[in-house]
């Protein structure tokens, strides 16, 4: 029988040029409970944020093994009901306009929305 993976991740874990690990967090994961991974071995769990150009993040990824995957029809993807943000404070990013909450960007997204 195989083993579950479990891997240590560390260096930048937000920037601007590749999607975060939030996005993966919050894409990935639920992609592979549609084919069947699922339970208390997957996860993704951010231990520290690293941003550039020092890095210093650490991310733990845990999935089971399957022998078979569950397979998925994708026909209709739906419409978009909210957006969702998250803000984490950082001091590259303090005296560069961006804001300190989420709560200043808030109102523009809702405006956008229905």
């Amino acid at each position: 029988m195989k083993h579950a993976l479990r891997i240590v991740l560390r260096g930048i874990t937000n920037d601007q040029i590749d999607p975060s690990v939030d996005v993966l967090k919050a894409t990935a994961l639920p992609l592979l409970k549609r084919f069947g991974i699922d339970g208390e071995e997957l996860e993704l769990k951010i231990i520290r944020r690293g941003m550039p150009p020092k890095g210093g993040g650490e991310v733990i990824f845990a999935c089971p093994v399957k022998k078979v995957l569950k397979p998925i029809q994708y026909i209709d993807p739906g419409k978009i009901k909210r957006i969702r943000g998250m803000a984490y404070p950082s001091l590259n990013l303090f005296g560069q306009g961006v804001p300190p909450d989420s709560k200043s960007n808030g109102g523009f997204y809702q405006e956008h929305l229905e």
